[in-house]
């Protein structure tokens, strides 16, 4: 999972295509790391690929959380991604998202209370962005 966030303290997030019970779900840009690839490389190729962003001047390992302990068996990485200087963010990948959502700390925490955002791995990233 990536949080990124831009010079203004704001957040990135995509809105993409879920299971049909969540539809659209807003949520911090995630994806897989492939075969022998270096998570921090993952972590470029995927916020390039989800938000058009490259201007990265700041990576940090937050941590790692796991979702649901009971019945999956893995881990998910948390990364804070800084952005440097004023970019667009145009999606490169516009089968898997359907458009970028930035939000400032309290658009973002209304965005929870409100249930606008549903997608507990972006809720748990959060918590432990704001845990650092």
């Amino acid at each position: 999972v990536i949080i990124p966030i831009l010079n203004n303290n704001k957040y990135i997030l995509v809105r993409q295509q879920r299971v049909p019970s969540l539809g659209l779900s807003l949520e911090f840009p995630r994806g897989g790391v492939d075969h022998k690839e270096l998570k921090e490389d993952a972590v470029l190729r995927e916020l390039k690929e989800e938000t058009g962003a490259s201007n990265v001047s700041e990576i940090k390992y937050l941590g790692e959380i796991y979702p649901e302990s009971a019945t999956i068996n893995g881990g998910i990485h948390i990364y804070m991604v800084k952005l440097q200087g004023e970019e667009t963010y145009l999606q490169e990948d516009k089968n898997e998202i359907d458009s970028i959502e930035v939000l400032s700390e309290e658009e973002f925490k209304n965005y929870i209370k409100t249930g606008y955002i549903k997608d507990g791995i972006t809720c748990a990233a959060y918590a432990l962005l704001k845990a650092q």
